[in-house]
């Protein structure tokens, strides 16, 4: 994808992308940490496969409409998902879900 783009942008073009590059490499360096951490506190849980998926995008920021869409399931069947994963984590808010997660 950088030499298609290098391709088609002329060389005071190809200056800002070079200088944008390396702060991206930082960026991602900064969040794969970020989202191992949260993957170690979800795999710690007692949540069955399909609630640490939900319960990752949940921690993600993904609106529940966005998670349902992502998982091909019914926004009913994930307001049901939230239920179990409140109940096993003695949990009462998709807040406190985030907050647990976040230690």
């Amino acid at each position: 994808m950088f030499i298609k783009l290098a391709a088609t942008v002329n060389c005071k073009s190809m200056r800002s992308v070079r200088q944008v590059l390396p702060r991206a490499a930082i960026l991602i360096e900064q969040l794969v940490p970020i989202e191992s951490q949260l993957l170690e506190r979800v795999n710690r849980t007692a949540l069955t496969t399909r609630q640490k998926e939900i319960a990752m995008l949940s921690a993600k920021g993904l609106a529940n409409a966005q998670i349902a869409r992502q998982l091909n399931i019914s926004p009913h069947t994930l307001k049901e998902y939230f239920k179990d994963i409140y109940a096993r984590l003695e949990i009462n808010s998709q807040r406190q879900l985030v907050e647990r997660l976040s230690d």
